[in-house]
């Protein structure tokens, strides 16, 4: 990574696995009933995945994964710190105990928050649990468990999304860790707007290796940029024409043992001086269509918009109404640009930024945040606890358990 930066301003309430065959709980949550703004149509992403569709059709690429984003103002008066204590009390709830509850603040005073429902990496003893995800449903579309079940599995444009991503895990962790457990087939997880194929992979890691250095071992996946990773992301900086900074990074902690837990920075909202960007992606690889992306990634966005209503004016059109940045330049087999590539980065109790636009982060020893009660952990910030089970749940500070996916 470009930069490694430490801040004292995290909340991290990860969530507890329950499921006695160590796979991912099925069919929970159930789906959120609320409404959600509908889906507002965005022509510029669905060329810009097709010009996706022409580099995967030359033979370039394997997978690209293509983001959108929603930006909406802050009230006249608000303050960021209220909004973002607003939305993260919104996002504990029972609608999102499927994931990994995070908030963190930069050196630039935006907040950083949302509920991550993938797991890089897992430590606990030296035992190692990473959760990809890939190949996707909306539970609007569809929301009986077993036909979502089996429309997943029975899809080969879905399959191999995840198969790519399962791939690339097993090639870094292979040799590196003991016993590593890969299944033969991935699981059914929910999120409280997705169905998604997900795989519990499992191993032992070498003595003194710590969780961050596990997951920076994994990240980037193809789950978050695609494959090969260089050339997806050339092709992501030209489509989506801005530094996606933490986006698709890295949140956590790290203790002084090597313990921890890292999440990718997912299904969440940058809360800024005067306005909240929410950003969602989708995989795309051969059989994926425009639209079907477009819906992906609006239901996708609908996690955050939904808890952002009444806290900021939210069109009913808004949800999904993201601008790629930069026009799309046509459909071509080539990317006709030639400056360096933005990564996807990361952000945490140490905050990690692969440099996609030449930009450094630092710490800031007097900047202050949403106020911790908890001790203080090894990357200066929330120390959580962590039950006996590899690749088992956490508690937050005050021993209070968080819920199960």
């Amino acid at each position: 990574p470009a930069c490694l930066r430490m801040t004292d301003a995290v909340v991290c309430r990860p969530r507890r696995w329950r499921a006695a065959d160590g796979a991912p709980p099925r069919g929970a949550p159930e789906p959120a009933r609320a409404s959600a703004p509908a889906a507002h149509q965005d022509p510029e992403y669905r060329r810009g995945v097709a010009v996706c569709l022409d580099h995967l059709g030359s033979g370039a690429l394997e997978k690209v994964v293509l983001s959108r984003c929603v930006d909406l103002p802050l009230p006249e008066g608000a303050a960021p710190s209220r909004v973002a204590e607003a939305l993260l009390e919104r996002l504990a709830i029972r609608d999102h105990l499927a994931a990994d509850v995070y908030c963190a603040r930069d050196s630039r005073g935006r907040y950083w928050l949302g509920a991550s429902p993938e797991v890089v990496a897992d430590v606990h003893d030296g035992c190692l649990m990473t959760l990809p995800l890939a190949g996707s449903l909306a539970r609007r579309r569809v929301e009986d468990e077993r036909r979502a079940d089996h429309l997943l599995h029975a899809s080969e444009k879905d399959l191999h999304e995840h198969e790519l991503v399962v791939e690339h895990i097993g090639a870094a962790l292979n040799g590196f860790v003991h016993d590593l457990d890969v299944p033969a087939s991935p699981s059914l997880v929910a999120t409280d707007t997705m169905w998604h194929l997900g795989t519990r992979i499992t191993g032992q890691l070498p003595d003194g290796v710590s969780a961050l250095e596990a997951a920076l071992r994994i990240h980037p996946t193809p789950a978050v940029c695609g494959r090969p990773a260089a050339e997806a992301a050339r092709l992501i900086g030209e489509l989506e024409g801005r530094s996606r900074q933490f986006y698709a990074g890295l949140v956590g902690w790290t203790d002084s043992t090597g313990d921890g837990r890292w999440s990718l920075v997912l299904r969440g909202a940058r809360i800024g001086e005067a306005s909240v960007r929410v950003q969602a992606g989708a995989g795309i690889v051969p059989g994926s269509s425009p639209r079907a992306e477009h819906d992906e990634t609006g239901a996708k966005l609908s996690t955050m918009l939904r808890q952002l209503r009444g806290l900021l004016p939210i069109a009913p059109g808004d949800a999904g109404h993201g601008r790629l940045s930069a026009p799309v330049r046509g459909r071509s087999s080539r990317s006709s640009r030639s400056s360096p590539a933005p990564v996807p980065g990361g952000l945490g109790l140490v905050v990690l930024v692969p440099g996609d636009d030449g930009a450094q982060e630092h710490l800031d020893p007097a900047q202050q945040g949403l106020p911790l009660d908890r001790p203080a952990a090894h990357a200066g910030g929330a120390r959580c606890g962590h039950d006996d089970r590899p690749g088992g749940g956490l508690e937050d500070g005050s021993g209070v358990e968080t819920g199960d996916p």
